[in-house]
C-alpha cells in the first residue's frame, strides 16, 4: 500500500455493481477512500429493462452519470479499462491513462454479442 493519506481505489466498469461498489465504499470509508471510476461514457443505463422496448414499453430511463450518487462520491474517468500491471499497481486505459490503486475493483459486466447462428 502506498504511503498517503487516502485508500485508492479504481473500479473499472459502469454497470450495477460498480455503482454500488463506489456508494459502498463511499458509506464504509467516507474520505478515507478516494475512488476513480472508469466508465465508457457519462450515462448509466439500466440494460436489462432495454428487452422490453420492442414490447411498447418505455425506453430504458438513462442516467447522467453527474446525477448518479455512486459516481458523484468518485472521479470519473471516460474511457475503457484496457489492462493491469499488477506489480506496478497500476490499471490502463484504451486512451493510455495509468491509474495507480492500492485496490482494483473490476465491474465490467457482460459482452453484448450478435445473435447466435446456426450452422447451414
Amino acid at each position: 500500500m502506498r504511503h498517503e493519506t487516502t485508500f485508492k481505489v479504481v473500479i473499472a466498469g459502469a454497470g450495477v455493481a460498480a455503482l454500488e461498489a463506489a456508494m459502498a465504499l463511499h458509506e464504509f470509508a467516507g474520505p478515507r477512500v478516494s475512488m476513480q471510476l472508469v466508465a465508457p461514457n457519462t450515462a448509466f443505463s439500466y440494460r436489462p429493462m432495454s428487452i422490453c422496448e420492442p414490447f411498447g414499453y418505455t425506453p430504458a430511463r438513462a442516467i447522467s452519470a453527474g446525477r448518479h450518487r455512486g459516481v458523484r462520491c468518485a472521479e470519473l474517468i471516460v474511457d475503457e479499462f484496457a489492462w493491469v500491471d499488477t506489480e506496478r499497481q497500476t490499471a490502463h486505459t484504451d486512451k493510455g491513462a495509468e491509474l495507480a490503486y492500492d485496490a482494483l475493483l473490476l465491474a465490467l459486466g457482460a459482452r453484448i454479442r450478435g445473435p447466435f447462428r446456426a450452422p447451414a
